[in-house]
């Protein structure tokens, strides 16, 4: 994705690993990843240096299919208040 100014932007997304499956394309072997993708993600309005994620409710799936070299890190959910779909994101970064 390029913005007005023709210029790569970099999104980040967050979801959850449905499975890993290989794929030929091209003669190329592929390791690829279906990740069942978060409704929204963010950072907290009180800290922007802590991200948070919503879920999407049950039946409501995204999928995304993703090369397994461009998962950025693996990351874990804690979940922060009585709503069963928000999240806060940890990670090792």
């Amino acid at each position: 994705m390029f913005s007005h100014l023709n210029r790569p932007i970099t999104h980040y997304y967050v979801g959850s690993t449905v499975f890993f499956f290989e794929a030929v394309l091209n003669n190329e072997r592929l390791f690829l990843v279906l990740v069942d993708m978060a409704e929204s993600n963010g950072v907290c309005h009180y800290d922007n240096s802590m991200p948070e994620c919503v879920l999407r409710p049950n039946g409501q799936h995204k999928f995304l299919i993703c090369r397994f070299e461009d998962i950025i890190c693996n990351v874990g959910l804690v979940r922060y208040n009585q709503n069963e779909r928000h999240y806060k994101v940890i990670s090792h970064h």
